[in-house]
């Protein structure tokens, strides 16, 4: 039977992607990586300071936490594991991949569709990516990947225009379910020209009774879209009001909390958001929670809140997430038997954390979540997203108090891994001013090691593999050569056995026989 194809199908499709977590290093229910306070952490202490991670790589690396990946090739064995699940996939039948709305998607989605670009040649697999041009800045990662691709013969480009006046008619009879009269779909074509979205949104100006345009129209899309939304009741705005202060999407057990309407008052929630859904303003999400029709929309209600507004709002988000992690957006497809899905989760999570409570003026827990997203991020191998965090910790450092406590380090750590993603994402310049500005941390005011030697020798270590690759052969031998010297002499290690690796291959690749 048909459900029973399926089912092996789905059963076949989890075994491949089983062995593909289990290849990056987590079994099944491994717990690392997922949403939720790390481990030690009382729920809702969300301004207690990081604890320190057990190592997950055995490598030099700063005595105040384990290092991060120390080579670029950790994403790219991730990229190589994905490609050979659809691979494996493909043996059995052709594979479609559709990917929607990316101009939101982070820089390492988009580098994974680079390499899946570049990486399959016969298999049956199709890759389909949909977003919006208007919505993508000069320099978006998407327009790059779009240059990338358009140049050979491999990828099709269909641009969707606008729609014509009779597929608008069409789109009407679908929304209010019987054909509109020419006039009215004169008046819309003319408002929407052809625009889908602005088509659901002029539905809600137009008179019920008679199916005519009402006389005033609001002159811009917000007013339009406000006057759609204050068309509803008192107790369905505010539901929206509320929601959009979550993002784009939001979760049913977060709305709940924030509204007030959790327990009892659930079936109160329950209607209002059946007539937002009606009235095309939210839509049903399959992971239990809800997303807006356009992104237009909760905009327009974000602006319209005043600032104590979002300010308590924001407050209620960050504390409601820090004390539930399963609300967040995701969540419940991590805790299911492909828990590797857990790293993005974690990364959305902790983001979401951070940005409500820099939305509250909350800094110091807004910093401290904006550092254990930069780390779970460096764990999923999302080097971009975990510069970026970091980096934006590293601005706030001198803004907060007792910063080291917040992030479970040091400045000079926070800095050595920022160097690092910088250095894994091939922005060498970068790397070595963050890189310099910790040895200046570790260093104090001189050049002397401090009072760690062999933290000053492992940051000088990597110090000398970012000019290295920067193609800089004297700041590297004086990098290497310092390390050397931070080191007991005689005495073998790890961190030994590197710097002179790095003496030699710097000699090999400059004739350099001394």
């Amino acid at each position: 039977p048909p459900t029973v194809g399926a089912r092996r199908d789905r059963g076949r499709s989890s075994g491949a992607a089983r062995e593909l977590i289990s290849n990056v290093g987590l079994a099944p229910g491994d717990p690392a990586g997922g949403p939720g306070p790390a481990p030690g952490r009382p729920a809702g202490s969300d301004d207690q300071a990081l604890p320190t991670r057990p190592a997950r790589q055995a490598q030099s690396s700063l005595p105040i936490r384990p290092a991060l990946p120390a080579s670029p090739g950790g994403q790219g064995r991730l990229f190589e594991l994905f490609l050979g699940l659809l691979s494996r996939l493909a043996a059995r039948g052709p594979v479609l991949v559709a990917l929607e709305d990316l101009h939101w998607a982070d820089r390492s989605t988009v580098s994974l569709l680079s390499f899946l670009h570049r990486h399959l040649a016969d298999e049956p697999v199709l890759l389909v990516g949909t977003f919006r041009d208007d919505e993508l800045p000069a320099g978006h990662p998407v327009r790059r990947l779009f240059a990338e691709t358009a140049r050979g013969d491999r990828v099709t480009t269909l641009a969707l225009r606008r729609l014509d006046v009779g597929e608008v008619a069409q789109h009407l009879t679908e929304l209010l379910g019987a054909p509109p009269d020419p006039d009215l779909v004169d008046w819309v074509f003319g408002h929407s020209e052809g625009n889908p979205f602005f088509t659901e949104v002029l539905v809600a100006a137009v008179d019920g009774a008679s199916g005519t345009p009402v006389a005033a129209l609001p002159p811009t899309v917000t007013d339009l879209v406000l006057r759609q939304v204050r068309a509803l009741t008192a107790e369905t705005q505010n539901v929206l009001r509320t929601a959009a202060v979550a993002g784009p999407t939001v979760g049913h057990l977060l709305l709940a909390e924030l509204t007030g309407l959790a327990g009892a008052a659930e079936p109160d929630l329950e209607a209002a958001l059946r007539e937002a859904m009606g009235s095309h303003v939210l839509v049903a999400k399959a992971d239990d929670g809800y997303a807006f029709r356009h992104v237009l929309i909760q905009q327009a209600l974000y602006a319209d809140l005043l600032p104590s507004e979002r300010r308590r709002l924001h407050t209620a988000a960050a504390r409601a997430l820090t004390d539930h992690p399963q609300w967040s957006i995701g969540a419940r497809t991590s805790t299911s038997a492909l828990r590797g899905a857990a790293y993005h989760c974690a990364v959305a999570y902790h983001c979401a954390v951070a940005y409500h409570w820099n939305a509250a003026g909350e800094r110091r827990k807004a910093f401290a979540a904006t550092v254990r997203a930069g780390l779970a991020a460096a764990d999923g191998y999302a080097y971009a997203e975990a510069y970026d965090s970091l980096r934006r910790a590293v601005a706030l450092w001198d803004v907060v108090a007792e910063p080291e406590r917040l992030a479970g380090m040091d400045r000079a750590a926070l800095l050595a891994d920022t160097a690092h993603m910088a250095f894994l994402l091939g922005d060498d310049p970068r790397a070595i001013s963050f890189a310099e500005d910790a040895l200046a941390e570790v260093n104090g005011a001189g050049d002397s090691a401090g009072d760690d030697p062999q933290r000053a020798a492992t940051l000088h270590e990597r110090m000398a593999r970012y000019h290295f690759t920067a193609l800089r052969e004297g700041p590297a031998l004086a990098a290497y050569q310092r390390a050397l010297a931070l080191l007991p002499p005689g005495e073998p290690s790890q961190l030994r056995a590197m710097v002179v690796a790095g003496l030699a291959r710097l000699a090999m690749l400059w004739s350099r026989p001394d």
